[in-house]
C-alpha cells in the first residue's frame, strides 16, 4: 500500500462526496486527542483576563481555527458562564455572534473599566 502525500490526495479525490464525512470524523477524532484541559470560568477564582489568557493558548496549543473557536467557547466556558453570555446577547444566541464580539461582551461585563 503506498501512502505517500499524492496517493492520500488521490485518495481523498476518489472518495469524492464522501470526503465531507470523512472531514468530520477526523474533526470529532481530533477533539477526542485534545492536548490539555481548561475549567469553565469561575469569577471567584481568577481575573477574566487570566482566563482568556489561558483560554488562548489551550486553542493554540489545540489548533483551534477561526471557525472552531465559537463553539468551542460555548462548549469550554461552562454552565454558568454561559448563562451569563446568553443573556447578554439575548435575543441574539452566541454561536450567531463572532468571537471577538463574544469576548467583548464578556470582557465588559466580567472586567468593566473603571473598577
Amino acid at each position: 500500500s503506498d501512502s505517500s502525500p499524492s496517493s492520500d490526495f488521490n485518495g481523498f479525490r476518489q472518495r469524492g462526496r464522501r470526503g465531507r464525512s470523512t472531514r468530520r470524523h477526523q474533526s470529532v477524532q481530533r477533539l477526542s486527542a485534545v492536548l490539555g484541559h481548561i475549567d469553565p470560568y469561575v469569577p471567584s477564582s481568577e481575573p477574566f483576563s487570566n482566563y482568556l489568557e489561558r483560554l488562548e493558548a489551550f486553542f493554540e496549543v489545540n489548533g483551534t481555527s477561526n471557525d472552531e473557536m465559537v463553539s468551542s467557547l460555548v462548549v469550554l466556558i461552562g454552565p454558568e458562564m454561559y448563562a451569563v453570555l446568553k443573556n447578554l446577547v439575548a435575543p441574539e444566541k452566541p454561536k450567531n455572534k463572532s468571537f471577538d464580539e463574544l469576548l467583548t461582551v464578556l470582557t465588559d461585563h466580567y472586567s468593566p473599566q473603571g473598577i
